[in-house]
């Protein structure tokens, strides 16, 4: 048996409609569609839309994992860079500056690797860069233990 189509009026705000053992139920402007009518709607929704609104998902997942892994290669590659500019300072202030020592030579290192590291757009803490030079220097300094057999 086919039901037919037609409304019951509910405190003269809401209606609800039978088509097709489906209901469609309007409450305030709120529209809430059930049964068949429901599920063709999904059907359709998904057969048109469906490759968009997956592409797009897609395209932002890619999106955002490739500036993560652009973020994770750029801080290994700062990182690097911190230690290679490092070792040549500490290198280039031990073979220029003889004359100086202590204070004065660390305070050469510090202002000659942090102008380096300016030019190349890569941001230094103080802290950091007294560490990376302490253990330039004590890496320097073993290997100059090692060359003489100590």
């Amino acid at each position: 048996m086919t039901q037919g189509l037609f409304f019951v009026s509910l405190q003269n705000l809401s209606k609800l409609h039978i088509i097709k053992n489906s209901a469609v139920f309007i409450h305030g402007g709120i529209t809430i569609i059930g049964g068949k009518i429901m599920e063709g709607i999904i059907k359709d929704f998904i057969s048109n839309y469906g490759e968009v609104i997956l592409s797009t998902i897609v395209t932002v997942i890619a999106g955002w994992l490739g500036i993560f892994v652009k973020r994770l290669y750029q801080k290994y590659v700062n990182d690097q860079t911190k230690k290679d500019v490092v070792a040549t300072c500490v290198q280039a202030v031990e073979q220029i500056y003889k004359d100086i020592h202590g204070e004065d030579k660390l305070n050469k290192c510090i202002e000659s690797a942090s102008d380096m590291l300016a030019e190349k757009g890569i941001k230094i803490s103080d802290l950091e860069i007294r560490m990376l030079i302490e253990s330039a220097v004590n890496a320097a300094n073993k290997s100059f233990n090692e060359s003489d057999g100590g």
